[in-house]
This record gives C-alpha cells, sequence and structure tokens, in this order.
C-alpha cells in the first residue's frame, strides 16, 4: 500500500524540518492513495462497553494535557494505533481488531482534479461514532450517574477549556507536521506567535489566499469553507441520498415550530429549499465565509442552554458592530435593540456527537440535535434593505470536542450588507459542519459535478473508484452553484 499524507490542494508535499526536531508519528495519518484491505462501514467497536468507550474518550483528551504530539491524543487514528500507550489499547482490544481487518474512514473527491481518496477518520470520532447508539444510556462516570451524552457535553467543554489554555500552544508544532499545514497562506505564518492551540486551530488567512470566483456576478453562490461538501435541490433528496435520520427536517434543524400562528413561519418559509453540507476536518482552515451577496438578519443558539461550551452563562445580548458573538450568545459591548438584531438563546439542550458521514448516514438525530447557531440573511441581489426577499439560514453545527461557534462578520448589526467570501465566522477545536439552507423562492441550481457527485449518480467509469454518495473537497471562494 502507498499511504501517506496528501495535501489535496497542493500536489508537492512540503518539507517542515525548519520547525524544531520534535518526534510526532512516523505515519502520516490522514490521506490514503490506495488501499490495502476493506473500509470499516460497521458502526459498534467489537467487545466495547460504553463505560470502555467513554474511558478510552478520557484517555485521548487527558493525554492532550501532559503529550504535545496530538497523534498520540486527540487526533491519533487507527493508523499509529500501535503508537498509543496500552493504557489506552487495553480499554478497546477490538478496536485493534477491527484496525487490523479494515481501512476507518471514508472516501472524498478531490474537485479540482477529480482524484479520488480516503480520508482516515481520528480515532475520537470512531469512538464517538459507537456512543451515538448509547446516547441515554446511564453510566457511573466520576462516582455519578450521567447519560452517555452528558458525559460527551463535558469532554467537549473540557477539550475546549485545555485547547484555550496558554500551555496548549506546545501541540501547535505536532498539529503542523502531522496535517502537513501550509503556513506560507497563513496570515501569521510563525507559530510561535500565537498564545494557545485554538488560537492557531481557527488561524486567519493571508488576504487573496482564497479568491472568490465570478466576485462580480450576484447570481453565482461560492463555497463557504475549506470543506467536503454535500448539495441537494430538496430536503427530500438530502434525506434519500445522506442524511438518513427518519426525524431529520427543516422545523428540527432550525429549532421552529412546524407552524407559527403568531409570527413570521420559518418552517414554511424554508419548505421545499435547498441544502448545502460544509463538513470540515480537523486539519481544514475552520473560517466560514458568506456564499452570497447578503443583508444580516438575526442569529438563533439552540442548545446552549445552562451552561455553554464556555461554562458561562446564556444571555441574549444584542451584538455591536465590530464585536463577536460567541458560543454563550454574549457579546463584548452592548447596543440599541432596534439597531441590532436579537441573538435568542432557543430552549434545549444540545448534544455533542460526531458528524462523521458514517454517523450522519444512518439513522441517527445527528444534525437535528448538536448544539448549533444559525444566523438568518436576505439575499442583497434579490430586494432592497426596505423589502423583505428570498432569505437563506446559515446553521453552524458544533460536534464531539468542538465546543464553540464564534460569529465574527455574521454578528454585525442587523441590516448590515456583507459581500460574498466575506468571513462570517469560526469554530474553534474539532471537526465541525455548516448547513446552509435557501428558500426555494432563491432558484439555487447547484453545479453538476457537485449534484452527481452527491446523488452517486458519477458516470460508470468513475463508479468503479467509488460507489454511492461522496463529498467533494472544495475551498473557500469556488463557484458551487447559481440563482436562475
Amino acid at each position: 500500500m502507498a499511504c501517506g499524507l496528501l495535501n489535496p490542494f497542493k500536489r508537492k508535499s512540503e518539507k517542515l524540518d525548519h520547525l524544531s526536531s520534535l518526534t510526532t508519528s512516523s505515519i502520516s495519518p490522514q490521506h490514503l492513495h490506495s488501499l490495502d484491505k476493506p473500509v470499516d462501514t460497521s458502526s459498534a467497536i467489537p467487545d466495547a462497553s460504553p463505560d470502555a468507550l467513554l474511558k478510552a474518550l478520557d484517555h485521548l483528551v487527558t493525554h492532550s494535557t501532559s503529550s504535545p504530539d496530538i497523534s498520540h491524543s486527540t487526533d491519533a487514528y487507527a493508523l499509529n494505533l500501535v503508537e498509543l500507550p496500552s493504557s489506552f489499547k487495553s480499554l478497546l482490544p477490538g478496536l485493534q481488531r477491527l484496525a487490523a481487518k479494515y481501512h476507518i474512514g471514508n472516501y472524498v473527491i478531490v474537485r479540482s482534479t477529480d482524484e479520488v481518496i480516503f480520508e482516515s477518520m481520528p480515532l475520537y470520532a470512531r469512538i464517538g461514532m459507537h456512543l451515538l447508539f448509547h446516547g441515554d444510556a446511564q453510566v457511573n462516570w466520576l462516582l455519578k450517574n450521567k447519560t452517555v451524552k452528558d458525559v460527551l457535553r463535558e469532554q467537549s467543554v473540557r477539550q475546549g477549556k485545555i485547547y484555550d489554555s496558554p500551555e496548549s500552544v506546545g501541540s501547535i508544532e505536532s498539529f503542523v507536521k502531522t496535517y502537513n499545514i501550509n503556513l506560507d497562506e497563513l496570515l501569521e505564518p510563525d507559530i510561535n506567535k500565537y498564545t494557545s492551540f485554538n488560537e492557531f486551530f481557527y488561524r486567519q488567512l493571508k488576504p487573496g489566499a482564497r479568491p472568490v470566483q465570478d466576485p462580480e456576478d450576484p447570481t453565482r453562490v461560492c463555497s463557504m469553507a475549506d470543506s467536503r461538501l454535500t448539495v441537494y435541490p430538496t430536503v427530500d433528496m438530502a434525506k434519500e441520498f445522506w442524511v438518513k435520520s427518519h426525524v431529520f427536517n427543516i422545523p428540527r434543524l432550525l429549532n421552529v415550530p412546524l407552524y407559527d400562528f403568531d409570527g413570521e413561519n420559518l418552517a414554511m418559509r424554508f419548505n421545499g429549499g435547498s441544502l448545502a453540507i460544509f463538513r470540515l476536518a480537523p486539519a481544514d482552515y475552520h473560517r466560514f465565509h458568506c456564499p452570497v451577496d447578503a443583508i444580516i438578519e438575526d442569529i438563533v443558539w439552540v442548545g446552549f442552554e445552562g451552561s455553554s461550551p464556555e461554562g458561562s452563562t446564556v444571555e441574549p445580548t444584542p451584538v455591536p458592530e465590530n464585536g463577536n458573538a460567541n458560543a454563550n450568545g454574549n457579546a463584548d459591548g452592548k447596543a440599541d435593540k432596534k439597531a441590532y438584531g436579537y441573538h435568542h438563546q432557543s430552549p434545549g439542550q444540545g448534544t455533542y456527537y460526531t458528524v462523521n458521514p458514517q454517523a450522519i448516514n444512518q439513522d441517527l438525530a445527528v444534525l437535528e440535535s448538536n448544539v448549533r447557531s444559525i444566523l438568518y440573511l436576505r439575499l442583497a441581489s434579490s430586494s432592497s434593505n426596505e423589502t423583505k426577499g428570498p432569505s437563506l439560514a446559515v446553521v453552524a453545527i458544533g460536534a464531539l470536542l468542538v465546543g464553540s461557534v464564534v460569529w465574527t462578520g455574521g454578528a454585525k448589526p442587523k441590516g448590515t450588507l456583507i459581500k460574498k467570501g466575506e468571513e462570517l465566522g469560526y469554530f474553534k477545536y474539532g471537526g465541525s459542519t455548516v448547513i446552509a439552507v435557501w428558500e426555494k423562492e432563491c432558484g439555487l441550481k447547484w453545479d453538476e459535478d457537485l449534484v452527481r457527485a452527491s446523488s452517486g449518480m458519477r458516470s460508470k467509469e468513475k463508479e468503479k473508484e467509488v460507489k454511492g454518495p461522496v463529498e467533494m473537497l472544495v475551498r473557500v471562494g469556488e463557484s458551487i452553484g447559481k440563482m436562475v
């Protein structure tokens, strides 16, 4: 098998010898060129109890506090399982047998080259996928009875705090080496200038690093994130090919009633609309951007009731012009309610389930259950500021070990025009997902190559490489569709 890390957007591998001689895994874990054994399609890890799975997850999170090598903690993969401590491997002997027989991960298509590659799944995500089936199960955790989903929430909050700490800067170097991060495109390429691991994780790029295609054409839609993308003309098609949760629908995703007799009926507004699902992996640039010229309307937080991932009480405070709204729903200032969109706290306590495709492709309520924040935008090209036009909802979804969603450009005052390609916000550590839901009135038509890949309708020749629906690797600014 020829295996190794592949940067699909930069064909030549980079040498990072100008960093230190810190030892990381000798096996590059994320991308494989070819496979010598089948792909794991199971949900369960053999002979693994919920208690053992939670202890294994706790081990990875705890190890991130004591070891600067992320390939031995949160970003460990099955390929380097042999290098992990015996204390971890003894918890899940079935995982070793699984990794010996199968590759653990998913196929993706590099859009720019049409190349099919295999992307390995981090062990924490594989553990989290098994735990999805035990979300409401009771476990004895730290001498207290808790549900599995409560422990996942606690671990996600804990990981966020670890990577927010000044001590976490020691993990940046191994992260760069493990994922072959291109430092040259960063606004701050010196890793010694970052004050925490998370600050590097949500790093900014240099101006022009992600140029917007067709910037002057208001009908063209661009990619919101460096991500794995699937697109669907309707929710029904998304459920047929990708999101297999039988309870998934727009009202659940947006956390709105099916019928709202007293106010604006959001469920009906987005009924029959289109979906674009952007899945971000840990190595990706984790800021997401506006797909079209749009006008800011409102932000809603879902699932952050009580203690938020930052550990403080959620307050629905308006956001000042230059402020950032974070996962608390808080803002760094005060503003006139009439001038700014309200940042409502929707009731309920969200989950922190993995958003890996192998979880989404099963009948499990993930996208509609996880903590999330929703930014409502109105198309600028369709109407004046005074007249209501078609809208889109940008749903930023947290996941296992992803503690925070932070709005930047999306937190500007209500009525502010934000241009296509401008930044909306970012995620802190972990893989994450952004879903853009478009009103049917937008008349969105996705590019044909994306539709074919998302629905598993590629040519017979291409089907030999990978069968069924598959995500496409895209970058911020790429054109992905058109409003007609």
